[in-house]
């Protein structure tokens, strides 16, 4: 956390956004993103960056988030009020959605798997509608159950390629792991 204070970044979290951002090449200038789970803002913060002025950036959390130039930041509960962000992005074509969410920590690595998947799912049903052609998911899981097997068999046909991803600013000892969705197929 002083290297991201020290940088100016709000969280550790931006680095591994980073990460992913350099490996994947997703966000580019005239980008639209989606950003579920995005306070304190890290990702944000770099998706911003990334835009350049450019483009549009949705960051929807249920706490309250700080304010960032050229960020557009909504605090709903993207379980409990799914109505009010479909009518948010309505007819918004997005290029990239990001979600860095987590379930809350039950203290069982099965469940918690299982929760983060069930997540996981729901940001995919958020692709299905609003996600351009070709368009790119990234997805925070945490490892633990054979949900993820079949989660991620199932969306096979639904993407061109589908890639695990662990950032090096991950801990090491962190269950966690980003899925990739890259081109959204029809």
């Amino acid at each position: 956390m002083k290297k991201a204070k020290a940088e100016q970044y709000r969280s550790r979290a931006a680095y591994k956004f980073l990460e992913i951002n350099k490996k994947f090449n997703l966000i580019r200038e005239g980008s639209v993103v989606l950003e579920l789970g995005s306070a304190p803002g890290g990702w944000s913060q770099v998706i911003a960056n990334a835009l350049n002025g450019t483009g549009r950036l949705i960051a929807v959390d249920l706490a309250d988030m700080d304010p960032i130039p050229g960020v557009e930041v909504i605090k709903l509960d993207i379980e409990l009020q799914r109505k009010e962000l479909y009518e948010y992005i309505s007819g918004v074509e997005l290029d990239v959605i990001v979600s860095d969410l987590a379930p809350s920590a039950s203290g069982s690595r099965v469940t918690d798997s299982i929760s983060s998947i069930r997540l996981a799912e729901l940001v995919l049903e958020y692709a299905k509608s609003s996600l351009k052609k070709f368009g790119t998911v990234v997805i925070k899981i945490l490892r633990g159950s054979e949900d993820e097997y079949r989660f991620v068999n199932s969306l096979k046909k639904k993407f061109k390629k589908i890639e695990y991803f662990k950032p090096d600013a991950s801990r090491k000892a962190s269950r966690e792991i980003y899925l990739i969705f890259l081109g959204k197929l029809a």
